[in-house]
């Protein structure tokens, strides 16, 4: 039996519909209570992630949280916060660049804040949240300080994720992680920061083997820890996350979470 179930959240715990499925949080809850631990794996910072903490009993059953893409790590039963590395200011002046010439939506993490480059982000996602615009060349932007994470939203009709992330490496490669987690989304982290390293540092923390842990995902973000630990691809995954993985489960409207639990956690 395996003792650690990781989950990625959006097209893999969560349905297209960004809910949990009554038959997924069944199966999820009994492992927790046959012994297994569980931890989501996120982009999301932990501190936005307290519905899901209670929907599955992350408490209760002594869960953690990967999150800021293996930039944090959250003990939910305990409260202990890990936070790693962060990316300097140079980092955040280049991306805020980079939105200002090719008229971008960009977003960033700092010190458990939210900003954004762009108002558009207020009326698409969360009317409630405020919307700052912050040039790369002013001095408000200039004083924030190290960030979390950034990154940038991609509207499906520029359809440029990748062209985006190309540019970016070739102004910041060697000085942060970069990575298309999706076809709508291109973040930054501080270097060596990835789920898969995230996890690692759970495992280290817990005693637990490769072996002793099954993960699951579907984006470009899951590739490394899929690559190192025994994983299921949910049936809706980018096609280069299916060939890495040691199984393939159906989608994540066809509670494949339920599939993979059943056939290769027990």
């Amino acid at each position: 039996m395996k003792k650690l179930l990781v989950f990625d959240m959006d097209g893999t715990l969560y349905t297209s519909e960004k809910k949990i499925s009554d038959k997924t949080l069944e199966i999820i809850l009994k492992a927790q209570k046959d012994g297994m631990r569980v931890a989501c794996a996120t982009g999301r910072p932990s501190d936005i992630m307290q519905p899901v903490f209670e929907q599955l009993q992350l408490e209760k059953y002594h869960g953690f949280c990967v999150g800021n893409n293996g930039q944090e790590l959250y003990d939910v039963y305990t409260k202990e916060f890990i936070q790693g590395a962060k990316m300097p200011l140079e980092v955040a002046q280049v991306c805020c660049k980079v939105a200002a010439e090719e008229d971008r939506e960009m977003y960033g993490r700092i010190n458990g804040k939210a900003v954004f480059r762009t108002s558009l982000h207020t009326s698409k996602y969360n009317p409630n949240r405020p919307a700052v615009l912050y040039d790369y060349d002013k001095e408000q932007f200039m004083e924030m300080g190290e960030f979390d994470k950034l990154g940038y939203f991609v509207p499906h009709e520029r359809n440029d994720a990748d062209a985006l992330e190309k540019r970016l490496f070739s102004l910041l490669e060697g000085k942060a992680e970069i990575l298309k987690t999706n076809d709508e989304c291109v973040e930054l982290c501080a270097l060596g920061v990835d789920k898969c390293n995230g996890i690692d540092m759970l495992c280290r923390k817990l005693n637990l083997e490769v072996d002793d842990v099954l993960v699951f995902g579907d984006g470009l973000n899951d590739v490394k820890m899929m690559r190192k630990y025994p994983s299921c691809a949910m049936g809706n995954a980018y096609n280069e996350v299916k060939s890495i993985a040691n199984y393939v489960v159906a989608s994540n409207d066809e509670d494949g979470i339920v599939e993979g639990i059943l056939k290769y956690a027990y």
